[in-house]
């Protein structure tokens, strides 16, 4: 999200500026500054990731993650009568 789609996000008098909402970026920005996650400034605006350093790690993780789920999944879909699923 931008800063300007932030703001638009409040109620037209409840609309902060957009100095008050790049304000509030900064700081949310050096809050996570010593956190896995950061709030990284790309084409589209702003978003949450994960920090370039830790993104191997994370997305093992995940991967395996991913698998143990479908694992669990597919077992349980074979437990079920064939009228349920």
């Amino acid at each position: 999200m931008t800063a300007k789609q932030v703001q638009q996000v409040f109620p037209e008098l409840e609309q902060p500026e957009l100095q008050e909402i790049q304000t509030a970026i900064d700081a949310i920005t050096e809050d996570y500054k010593f956190r896995p996650i950061e709030l990284k400034q790309v084409a589209s605006g702003y978003r949450f990731q994960v920090k370039q350093d830790l993104s191997r790690w994370y997305h093992g993780c995940l991967k395996k993650n991913r698998q143990n789920i479908h694992v669990r999944y597919w077992k349980h879909w074979q437990l079920l009568p064939t009228g349920n699923r």
